[in-house]
């Protein structure tokens, strides 16, 4: 028995998750980035969480037992092969930590908790960029576009705004904004001028959507 609790669903440049079909041993879920989730394993048991990850973003997930449950926590990728973290992970007690982990590689990812014995635990993640972060990047030359991914809920807004640095005499635009199974979307309330662009989009599903800059 789990419990999951999604935040607001509206971040740019944010982490992108998505679920995965469960196999005979282990239940997975969708755990949207900022979610919180409460789980009892029993025997043998594993609990997978579906995270599909945009390169150059971070994740921070926190793991802690209850009543004196000691649970493992494990990072692994779509092949089912345990992801190098490079020291971000550290596992003390019944408290598990993943600190500022650099996403190699955009793709899917699972946090699989599992424990020695049975138990409960509660699970909980945070990506950057986060909800109001920017991101800055360079348009090279005319007609040349740039694409960043943000993780919404199905349900949710997303605000998505550019505007050029200090100093400089661009006109960034958004060129257009696609939802996970790559779909135009609908660019609402649209506030345009010669030193910005912003605009809104309507999630209908939950996953990775993109942002075309140019």
């Amino acid at each position: 028995m789990r419990h999951l609790r999604s935040c607001a669903p509206a971040a740019m440049l944010a982490l992108v998750l998505a679920g995965t079909a469960a196999l005979a041993d282990e239940r997975r879920w969708e755990f949207p980035a900022g979610s919180k989730a409460t789980g009892t394993l029993a025997a043998g048991d594993a609990h997978l969480y579906a995270v599909q990850l945009v390169a150059g973003t971070t994740l921070d997930v926190s793991l802690a037992g209850k009543k004196g449950f000691v649970p493992r926590l494990d990072l692994i990728d779509s092949t089912r092969r345990t992801v190098s973290t490079g020291g971000a992970l550290t596992q003390s007690g019944p408290k598990a930590k993943l600190a500022h982990f650099l996403v190699p590689s955009t793709g899917t990812y699972v946090l699989r908790v599992t424990g020695f014995a049975p138990g409960s635990y509660k699970l909980t993640s945070k990506a950057t960029p986060s909800k109001g972060d920017t991101h800055t990047g360079v348009v090279s030359r005319a007609g040349a576009t740039l694409q960043y991914g943000f993780e919404a809920s199905m349900g949710g807004t997303a605000t998505v705004s550019v505007k050029p640095v200090k100093g400089s005499t661009a006109a960034p635009r958004v060129v257009g904004i696609t939802d996970p199974q790559g779909a135009e979307l609908a660019l609402e309330l649209r506030r345009t001028s010669s030193k910005s662009d912003a605009c809104r989009v309507t999630c209908a599903t939950s996953g990775a959507y993109v942002v075309t800059v140019g």
